[in-house]
């Protein structure tokens, strides 16, 4: 959106083989459009890193059958991050995403603040220039109890590296609505 040129370094993550890169040369005040699933036909897992030689906007847009949801990227990795609200009551289905841009395995500490006051921790690690996908009502306790199911919460991630957060509602009949979005970081 800028007044200059910029070259943007577009690195498609894929777990299990080798990243794929893109340069593209921007224009003052121009854009670029990438789809994905064209130049990463099959993945089904596909984190992307931006890099700039100046300041860019960076969107992503994700579609489902019955619904559409965009917004911007995470713009900067954090090691603390904060969800304000998620549910997996009646309808919802609340999945937190953990992206390791790092070469080397993160750790995170994932607290969960349920609206009656029970806070539950969950310890992870995330793999490498890798992501992990948290189905948050699977969530399942030694004793089999299911305690984060039904509920509404609040999320707080602490890594001990820089990671990106983001967290995806599925909702509604059918699970057809969809609500993707960055948290807050520290």
């Amino acid at each position: 959106p800028g007044q200059t040129r910029a070259e943007a370094r577009v690195t498609l993550v894929r777990p299990g083989a080798m990243p794929l890169l893109r340069i593209l040369d921007l224009p003052a005040g121009g854009r670029a459009d990438l789809m994905l699933h064209e130049l990463a036909q099959g993945a089904a897992v596909l984190p992307t890193m931006v890099e700039s030689s100046a300041p860019l906007l960076v969107e992503r847009r994700m579609g489902m059958a019955t619904d559409l949801d965009g917004g911007l990227g995470v713009d900067r990795l954090a090691r603390t991050w904060y969800f304000a609200a998620g549910s997996t009551e009646v309808d919802s289905r609340t999945f937190l995403l953990l992206f390791n841009p790092n070469p080397q395995m993160v750790r995170a500490n994932i607290t969960y603040m349920r609206q009656d006051g029970v806070n539950l921790t969950q310890m992870v690690e995330v793999a490498g220039q890798d992501r992990l996908v948290i189905t948050v009502g699977d969530i399942t306790q030694p004793d089999g109890s299911q305690p984060l199911r039904g509920v509404r919460f609040g999320t707080q991630v602490v890594a001990d590296q820089p990671i990106a957060v983001e967290r995806t509602v599925r909702f509604g009949a059918d699970q057809s609505g969809l609500q993707v979005g960055r948290g807050i970081r520290d």
